[in-house]
């Protein structure tokens, strides 16, 4: 498994199968921990990693798929009970982005099935 930071990993089509892709969890903005570190980038990594770690994930898209960094851009649910992840780091006290207004006003796409390595 492979976290970037706390709003930023890479996944898996499937196991075994397909190349990594690096996600972008809409909704979200958690502190940096690459380039200048900021406090709590830590906690918000590895509190993705913990959750995510080699669970089957459901990717939903909005209407802007991709972002300027070429990461997908996703909102993540958790397989198991549906739950959408980006909701999990906001009561932990992560802020909004910007593209969490989408989903707000309903714009949201069904995508593929990743699992986290």
């Amino acid at each position: 498994t492979w976290v970037a930071d706390g709003d930023t990993f890479w996944a898996w089509p499937m196991p075994g199968a397909g190349t990594a892709e690096s996600v972008r969890i809409i909704g979200v903005n958690t502190p940096e921990t690459y380039g200048t570190p900021q406090c709590g980038g830590a906690e918000a990594s590895e509190f993705t990693q913990q959750v995510l770690d080699q669970r089957l994930l459901w990717l939903t898209f909005d209407s802007d798929c991709e972002d300027d960094f070429g990461r997908t851009l996703a909102y993540v649910h958790l397989s198991d009970d549906f739950a959408c992840f980006h909701q999990r780091l906001l009561l932990r006290g992560e802020r909004r982005d910007r593209h969490l207004a989408r989903v707000e006003r309903g714009v949201h796409r069904e995508g593929h099935v990743a699992r986290q390595r």
